[in-house]
């Protein structure tokens, strides 16, 4: 649920959805790059560590650094937990109103079963 209300903040505002395209495509065609070169590389190479030290060095070469889309990412972020976290409250509430009205329509019911079975004994007894 988190997830998608953050993605639904990004990807709702027109500046940051294109801001965010970019750099995902960026990102994409970089993977992409670096994926055709490691399997160059494999194929010349045959230890399989090589490829993973390639692959984290990837991560840490290419990390795309916008710090506006950030500072989106964190805002959409933090407004997707205060939402969650209100949801989870508003649950908790319902359920709690339900469960208290769910035992006080009991109750009443019981209430109403008792005058009418002491009425059905009083009208037999005369």
């Amino acid at each position: 649920m988190q997830d998608i209300t953050e993605a639904y903040l990004i990807l709702s505002d027109v500046d940051a959805r294109i801001k965010y395209n970019k750099i995902y495509e960026s990102y994409f065609k970089k993977k992409a790059e670096f994926k055709n070169n490691d399997d160059k590389k494999s194929s010349k190479h045959s230890d399989p560590k090589s490829t993973e030290k390639d692959s984290h060095t990837y991560n840490e070469k290419h990390s795309i650094n916008d710090p506006e889309l950030d500072n989106w990412i964190r805002n959409a972020n933090k407004q997707a937990r205060e939402y969650v976290f209100q949801s989870v409250k508003d649950i908790k509430g319902i359920t709690f109103n339900v469960f208290k009205y769910t035992l006080y329509s009991i109750g009443l019911v019981l209430v109403i079963f008792t005058l009418y079975l002491i009425i059905i004994l009083i009208s037999k007894t005369f």
